[in-house]
């Protein structure tokens, strides 16, 4: 899986298997522009997939980080909060994404 960053304004991942790549999802999926109707239809942040390949992931643990930031207006009133209780980063911090990698049993890179 490779997670990222983006300038503080979203994080995404793409997750390969067998270096195919299978699923990918961002939390702003048109910040750099309208999406093409292939980009549309191409995976986009399953839970179910995830669970299936990530080892020890379950679904009802990550599903609620794998929302659309440009569609949620209540997030940015801060009515939503955070994913899950026990989260450090609430919705529209791109360092939810530590929060999500937590749930997978892993962490992002403290060096890079």
């Amino acid at each position: 899986m490779e997670d990222c960053i983006h300038g503080e304004d979203l994080w995404l991942y793409e997750f390969y298997l067998s270096g195919e790549l299978i699923d990918r999802f961002s939390t702003m999926p048109e910040y750099w522009g309208e999406l093409s109707p292939e980009e549309k239809t191409s995976p986009r942040g399953d839970a179910e997939l995830l669970a299936r390949h990530w080892p020890g992931s379950k679904v009802d643990a990550v599903k609620r980080y794998l929302c659309n930031w440009e569609k949620m207006d209540e997030i940015w009133s801060g009515v939503l909060g955070k994913a899950y209780q026990d989260d450090r980063y609430a919705y529209g911090d791109c360092w939810q994404s530590t929060d999500f990698l937590r749930k997978l049993g892993t962490s992002y890179p403290e060096n890079v």
